[in-house]
């Protein structure tokens, strides 16, 4: 266990209500901060639509939560809870990550660094895009050739081809029901076309309802870290 994880099991222990939730969500922030340092990349941001340059038929359904009076379409999945999803997922074999929204790429660093034996990323912003690679350039210099398993494409997420080894889908909330609905299909139709074992992560589970009613998705499990509601999918070969 990380001095972080202490840390934040000793506030739940010693606080309670409001002050106990303002003295782990300072940790979180600090935890998030320790992990930027570790690695050498810049993730950390809560960035609005007129910062990513977003083009495109689907830009409407891109996910704009409001933060501060402000609509928020990129923000970065805390650390701890990052790990905890990641590790969570059930796997007979080695994980193939494709993570939709991929942001700056926390999320795909992470998972290689919980041993997944790759990691894909699309996303729709091209300075999104730019700064992930500026930061797997970082990465790369810490973790050696494990930066290799990774990748980060600029692409609608309703056109991102989807590999045969890809058994694990992450989403963080990244667009809304439209898009979730012909990302969801896609899925399906390649564990159809090569069946896997596969599962998808929804976190932060705004259109939940998208997911419990798509035939070729069966619901695991929920859990809530961090604040964020989290639930968990296996995709039918059958479709």
């Amino acid at each position: 266990m990380d001095i972080f994880s202490s840390a934040r099991r000793a506030a739940r222990v010693v606080t309670s209500g409001d002050i106990g939730f303002a003295v782990r969500k300072k940790l979180w922030e600090l935890e998030d901060v320790a992990w930027d340092l570790r690695w050498g990349v810049r993730t950390r941001a809560m960035v609005g639509a007129d910062e990513l340059g977003l083009t495109g038929p689907n830009v409407e359904h891109a996910s704009s939560p409001i933060v501060r009076g402000q609509p928020i379409v990129y923000a970065t999945p805390r650390i701890g809870g990052l790990r905890y999803v990641l590790r969570s997922v059930p796997a007979t074999g080695p994980r193939h990550l494709l993570d939709y929204g991929c942001g700056m790429g926390r999320v795909m660093m992470a998972a290689v660094l919980e041993g997944y034996e790759s990691a894909d990323g699309v996303e729709l912003s091209a300075v999104a895009c730019d700064q992930a690679r500026r930061n797997l350039e970082s990465f790369a210099r810490r973790v050696g050739r494990r930066a290799e398993r990774i990748t980060v494409t600029e692409a609608d997420a309703t056109d991102h081809p989807i590999r045969p080894e890809h058994n694990v889908f992450y989403l963080y909330n990244p667009f809304g029901p439209p898009v979730l609905g012909a990302v969801l299909d896609r899925i399906a139709a390649s564990v159809s076309e090569q069946p896997r074992e596969a599962h998808v992560v929804y976190v932060n589970h705004v259109h939940k309802s998208v997911f419990d009613d798509h035939p070729a998705l069966t619901f695991e499990r929920s859990w809530s870290r961090q604040r964020y509601e989290t639930s968990l999918y296996r995709v039918s070969s059958a479709g």
